[in-house]
């Protein structure tokens, strides 16, 4: 089965795949941070500290530490080819702040009060905004992703007007690592959130995904091209240091985010190939199945609370025992795929049905 519709829109099964690994990383690190999140003076004291920085997975996690940013562009691209309606989406914002109040929460019970910001109402701001607009001029919508793109090579040159700012409408607007506030400010990831929408929304046409079947020697030479020049900063998200990664991971520069995105990028584009998807289909059909593949919003939000959860039972022995945090922090993605399935069934999935 090929990206074409066939009645219902047939799924496209390396988007499905690239979304399972980011997820896999994403819930680990979400563990980590449950696990340790105002406790940071003890985590240099677990018996045998080397392991989290050093067993056999964190290579893989540094260098898709970028695994965030893949399912956000990828989530809004695929909610756009959903094409739900307005109402549907004011319905999936009940959970996004829902999911925002948890964060709150789980900040808050360390840090004292204070709204926190993070994806959840970055995804609320950005899918009201361009979901409306496309109610209002559908034409509009493949130019506020230009822009946002374009916004996002920009960024980081635009920071120095917004000095004078408190903080925490700086920390959400632009953001500020002098202060240790800076996860997903408007500026530049609203552009990023709307890129992805729009290329979502231009896929949906038939005419487009069979352009995107096959791929020219010229397309390829490009490709080749955007590697060449990935290589002099490729790496950057592997380098960045433990205690900067809240700041860096949103704000290296442009050049350096794109050197290891475009990878990301090259993935989805292969995705799209007919003989690609035939493929996938016959070795990875069985990962659109999942429910973090069909619900995956309910199992994302699943997944952050099992970690907190988690933590808040069995935290203390988990801390001294090193094979004990990479083990449980390994099944923290199946636990969550099982408790979604579950929720599923009961009924929950309909609070998200506007996400993807």
């Amino acid at each position: 089965m090929t990206p074409n519709e066939q009645g219902k829109r047939a799924r496209i099964h390396g988007f499905d795949l690239i979304r399972l690994v980011s997820f896999f990383v994403v819930s680990f690190y979400h563990f980590v941070y449950a696990l340790w999140n105002g406790r940071e003076e003890l985590f240099y004291k677990v018996t045998d500290p080397d392991i989290i920085f050093n067993h056999s997975l964190h290579p893989f996690e540094r260098a898709m530490a970028f695994s965030g940013h893949t399912l956000l562009f990828l989530s809004m691209m695929l909610i756009a080819l959903a094409k739900k309606s307005y109402l549907t989406t004011l319905r999936f914002s009940v959970f996004l702040v829902l999911a925002w109040a948890l964060f709150v929460w789980s900040e808050n019970e360390f840090k004292g009060w204070v709204p926190a910001w993070d994806i959840h109402p970055l995804i609320f701001v950005g899918l009201i905004t361009i979901v409306g607009v496309e109610k209002l001029k559908p034409s509009l919508v493949p130019i506020m992703g230009l822009l946002g793109f374009l916004l996002t090579l920009n960024h980081w040159s635009t920071q120095e007007p917004f000095v004078s700012m408190n903080v925490y409408a700086r920390s959400i607007l632009v953001g500020d690592c002098s202060h240790g506030v800076s996860s997903w400010p408007l500026l530049p990831w609203l552009g990023f959130l709307y890129s992805g929408y729009a290329v979502g929304f231009v896929l949906r046409e038939e005419r487009v995904r069979e352009r995107f079947s096959k791929m020219s020697a010229l397309e390829l030479g490009l490709w080749i091209a955007f590697f060449a020049g990935a290589m002099f900063h490729i790496g950057a998200y592997y380098r960045i240091p433990q205690e900067r990664f809240e700041c860096d991971a949103f704000n290296l520069p442009p050049t350096h985010f794109y050197s290891d995105f475009i990878f990301v990028l090259f993935a989805m584009r292969l995705s799209l190939l007919a003989a690609v998807d035939r493929w996938l289909a016959k070795s990875f059909g069985w990962v659109g199945r999942l429910n973090v593949s069909r619900n995956f919003f309910l199992a994302y939000a699943l997944q952050y609370a099992l970690a907190f959860i988690v933590a808040d039972v069995w935290g203390d022995a988990i801390r001294q025992s090193s094979q004990l945090f990479m083990w449980i922090g390994v099944m923290m993605l199946p636990a969550a795929e099982l408790i979604a399935w579950t929720a599923a069934k009961i009924g929950l999935r309909r609070l998200f049905k506007g996400g993807a």
